[in-house]
């Protein structure tokens, strides 16, 4: 959510392409973020041509570099698409990121440390299908249990689908998740407010 300070992260050496790639990735996502999004659509462009410039046999972590900017491309494009009106497309873009992050190899930590599902989960609390909603941050909770993330959205989700009862469970745990946590979420990704 700190979108001017990641737009003013100096560009990567040349001889990183992997991190150069990731930092344009970021700054469409700021600038989509912060309702900018015809230089968000530009910022893709400059993504999707220095992702072709990385090696084959680059790796990041325990994964191909393919591997991760393959979630960062479909993520990215999904929430321009959604900014852009075209909701069911988004949904399928998101719904491909999350695929691609689950077939990530295992490390630790994580080497998509942003879980795809929060930003799926915001944009269908967003277009009211809360249904849908509480199943991604259900299965985001079996990764990783007592996220405050995915426990917001779950709350979220289940307030508007009038389950007093699970609600209240999910608030429940999200404030015993908040002793630890130095940020209060207002939604399960800072990309949708």
């Amino acid at each position: 959510g700190k979108w001017d300070a990641l737009l003013a992260f100096p560009e990567p050496p040349e001889h990183l392409p992997v991190s150069r790639s990731l930092r344009l990735y970021g700054r469409g996502v700021a600038l989509a973020a912060t309702g900018k999004v015809a230089e968000a659509r530009e910022e893709q462009k400059a993504f999707l041509a220095q992702k072709a410039k990385v090696p084959a046999e680059a790796t990041f972590g325990n994964n191909s570099a393919a591997d991760l900017l393959g979630v960062a491309e479909k993520l990215l494009e999904g929430e321009l698409d959604y900014r852009e009106g075209k909701h069911d497309q988004a949904v399928a873009e998101l719904t491909e990121a999350v695929a691609r992050e689950d077939k990530l190899r295992y490390d630790e930590p994580p080497d998509w440390i942003q879980p795809v599902r929060h930003a799926l989960g915001a944009v269908l609390l967003e277009l009211g299908r809360a249904p849908e909603a509480e199943r991604v941050y259900r299965a985001d909770l079996e990764k990783a249990p007592e996220n405050i993330w995915a426990l917001h959205g779950l709350a979220e989700s289940l307030k508007l689908q009038k389950n007093e009862a699970g609600a209240r469970a999910a608030q429940a745990r999200l404030k015993a998740a908040m002793k630890k946590a130095d940020v209060k979420p207002t939604s399960s990704c800072m990309c949708l407010p």
